[in-house]
């Protein structure tokens, strides 16, 4: 999950894309593509090797067409079928939808995760997209004179017309709501492409157009009763994860959730599954998961989160993940290199809560409206547009993967991605249309799920346990309301604070005071340049006199000062800068 980067000629030399490129590399092991160079634009990429074109750019050489592709599709088989070949990677068949001038309905069509660029050297027009959904990331940076597109936006920072100007409502938005909306980034100039769009730029005239080439109103709503439903829902998802399940060795990061059970239990057959689950010692996760993979008599590995290794690898992750995710998320740092070794690919369940949980779901039958964004995102709701077309269906379910899963969930993802390629068999496209066409009273309280496991996967529903309330599901409707709250309650009375959930942040903070002080009241700390606020005086100080629980806060306080530094002055880029930190305050 590296990616693309490239410019026009104006903006920055080939020696600059090809360091830009460096800033995409996070191991050795990564390949990289040629550096192209013509009279318009340069254009690279790296890549993982595993998924996906093994060499970019693939090259229509009749109309010198160019395209530079990041990602896979999933039903790539039905959409060679469609264009009559024998056999189309998937940048040949974006070049043959370019050439018939069918690109919009091809796109429309592909199930998969990806972003992709097509040059058309002769017409001299750039074409810059995103996936369906959007979920892996494409930042534009623009302005009068420059254009550059790339899978991460700090790679701007290797050219030397950009100037980084830090932008102060993203900065808010981010120490209030623990994440970006809309198209937001750190820097002014630079945004982020919207899922299902379409940037075409004219280099003669250097001027830019958008357009999303799909949007939910294509979503039709159906009468189906709930039988129906949850029976084609379970027909639905063993595609989507059968889709996905293709190479020798994938793992599944293992939780004590509905979401990665569920795909486990829907692999066919004796697929090539293995499991990981991380947490601390004694957390419910991975209680459940070793019960879970004893049951399945798989091979399932055990990742300890403790006070000695959850800081290990976390200013790379602030890096790898630009910023944008508080630094207390980033849980699998410490071990991705492990994960790594594990398998090339890991299906991940990102958004299953969402989708057939019924997550988020106040009223049902209607369209994402203001009062609930303002209920989630506060005073910041406006910079996810929720009147903007594209979430034109009766369901508040595509607003929240947008604004959620896609700026929030998926920076987890992203830092994985690095060394792992990451496989999500909840955003199928045949699955979530389906499932955003039918009433929301079916997947409300996790009724729709709840279905799937006991008629498709009755051995999990009667037998293993759900972390939300620690029985099995055969249960849960009974003890959902009750018995989430009393078994949690119990459970954390028992021994102290969150001992039983993924981590113990409040807790491990105790020994890091020192050098998160010496971070935030440096004289050369560069948030006080940016807001009025006093992280050590607001949050750690109170949190450490145990006057208050600021966890979270302070997560975000250090993540944007290590931010800060990392792209102002290079420094804090890796643990061992961390320790020389610790190490000075003595």
């Amino acid at each position: 999950m590296p990616g693309i980067v490239g410019c026009t000629k104006r903006t920055a030399s080939i020696h600059e894309v090809e360091r830009a490129r460096g800033q995409l590399r996070y191991a050795e092991s990564y390949s990289n593509d040629l550096l192209f160079e013509d009279e318009q634009i340069c254009c690279t990429r790296t890549h993982l090797n595993i998924i996906g074109e093994s060499h970019c750019p693939v090259i229509n050489e009749t109309r010198k067409n160019y395209c530079w592709i990041e990602g896979e599709f999933f039903n790539k088989k039905e959409l060679v079928k469609n264009q009559q070949a024998t056999k189309f990677s998937e940048a040949t068949l974006l070049l043959e939808a370019y050439r018939k001038q069918s690109l919009e309905a091809l796109l429309q069509k592909i199930d998969g995760y990806f972003t992709a660029v097509i040059y058309d050297s002769e017409k001299q027009i750039l074409l810059i997209f995103t996936d369906r959904y959007g979920f892996k990331p494409m930042y534009l940076w623009e302005d009068s004179k420059n254009f550059a597109f790339s899978s991460e936006y700090k790679t701007f920072l290797s050219f030397d017309q950009f100037k980084v100007r830090i932008n102060k409502e993203a900065l808010a938005c981010f120490l209030n709501t623990d994440q970006m909306l809309g198209d937001l980034t750190w820097f002014s100039q630079v945004r982020r492409l919207n899922a299902a769009t379409i940037c075409t730029c004219d280099l003669k005239t250097n001027t830019r157009t958008e357009k999303r080439y799909w949007t939910w109103a294509k979503v039709q709503q159906q009468e189906i009763s709930f039988a129906e439903a949850s029976k084609k829902t379970a027909t639905l998802f063993r595609e989507a994860v059968a889709k996905r399940i293709d190479q020798e060795k994938i793992y599944i990061g293992l939780s004590g959730g509905l979401d990665s059970k569920a795909i486990l239990a829907a692999a066919p057959g004796e697929p090539p599954l293995g499991a990981y689950t991380f947490g601390q010692k004694g957390a419910e996760d991975i209680r459940i998961a070793k019960k879970i993979a004893q049951f399945k008599n798989m091979d399932h590995q055990v990742f300890l989160l403790n006070k000695k290794n959850w800081l290990d690898n976390r200013l790379e992750g602030v890096w790898k993940t630009e910023g944008l995710l508080n630094l207390f998320h980033l849980h699998a740092a410490p071990f991705e290199q492990k994960m790594q070794a594990l398998g090339p690919i890991n299906l991940n369940g990102v958004a299953g809560g969402l989708i057939l949980g019924g997550r988020g779901i106040n009223n049902e039958n209607r369209r994402v409206r203001e009062a609930d964004v303002i209920q989630e995102f506060g005073d910041f709701a406006h910079l996810q547009k929720w009147e903007d077309p594209f979430y034109e269906v009766e369901s508040s379910g595509p607003y929240f993967l947008d604004a959620r899963m896609r700026r929030f969930t998926q920076c987890g993802l992203e830092e994985l991605g690095k060394r792992v390629e990451q496989r999500a068999p909840f955003l199928d496209n045949d699955l979530l249309e389906f499932i955003f066409s039918i009433p929301e009273a079916y997947r409300k309280d996790s009724r729709l799920f709840s279905s799937l496991y006991k008629n498709e996967f009755p051995a999990f529903y009667n037998t293993q346990p759900w972390e939300a309330t620690g029985f099995p599901l055969d249960n849960s409707r009974r003890f959902y309301f009750f018995g989430r709250k009393i078994f949690r309650a119990v459970r954390n009375r028992i021994r102290k604070g969150n001992a039983f959930s993924l981590a113990n942040y409040a807790n491990w903070l105790e020994g890091e005071f020192g050098w998160i002080q010496r971070l935030l009241e440096s004289p050369e700390a560069l948030y006080r340049q940016l807001t009025p606020i006093d992280f050590y005086q607001s949050y750690v100080l109170p949190h450490r006199q145990k006057k208050a629980n600021y966890t979270w806060e302070i997560g975000r306080a250090i993540t944007l000062e290590i931010w800060l530094q990392q792209v102002f002055h290079n420094r804090f880029k890796n643990s061992k800068e961390l320790f020389q930190l610790k190490t000075n305050l003595k």
